[in-house]
């Protein structure tokens, strides 16, 4: 509390009554007199700036003309600078905000459907577009290999371009708002 009593009268915020308060605090208690005096000194040196003076400079001479009306005009050079390195800003922000590490893992699909013509697989991975699964042997199983992000993945098997099923070999799964059932896997980074 006391610092902001030393502030307000430092920079002269206090009226008439409240600067009687202050003279009369300082002159009762010797550590706050200090305290201001101390204070005082310190504001004194940080106004000086050491010596430098900083000149003044009008910049709306160096953005706008004036017209014969008496207006000021922005320059149209002064303008485009400014919308240049706006729009510089704006995508290095941009870019920066959105990167990400972009670890890619690959995951083995596999799928056992002895009597299936044609296996595909759409999921998060593959922006839900089908990809066609390799048959492997003769046995009935379809496989492929993906690129995958470290990330929460949702992914369904579709079987003759017609059913589509979850993999009966994830744990976890969920309905989607089309009525299907989505297998989910999380791929957690290394």
């Amino acid at each position: 509390m006391m610092e902001y009593w030393i502030s307000q009268y430092i920079d002269n915020e206090l009226d008439l009554d409240e600067k009687i308060q202050f003279v009369e605090k300082i002159h009762a208690d010797e550590p706050f007199s200090q305290e201001t005096i101390d204070l005082i000194q310190q504001e004194k040196l940080l106004r000086s700036t050491a010596g430098m003076k900083i000149p003044s400079k009008d910049i709306s001479a160096d953005l706008s003309f004036k017209r014969k009306n008496g207006r000021h005009w922005i320059k149209p050079a002064s303008f485009i600078i400014s919308l240049a390195a706006a729009s510089l800003l704006f995508f290095a922000i941009s870019v920066f905000q959105n990167y990400q590490k972009s670890t890619i893992y690959t995951h083995r699909f596999v799928l056992h459907q002895p009597e299936a013509e044609t296996v595909e697989i759409a999921g998060s991975f593959t922006n839900w577009d089908p990809v066609l699964m390799n048959k492997t042997g003769v046995q009935g199983y379809w496989e492929i290999v993906l690129k995958v992000t470290p990330n929460e993945h949702k992914f369904s098997y579709i079987i003759n371009s017609d059913l589509i099923i979850a993999d009966p070999t994830v744990f976890l799964s969920e309905r989607d708002e089309f009525g299907s059932v989505n297998s989910i896997i999380k791929i957690h980074e290394i």
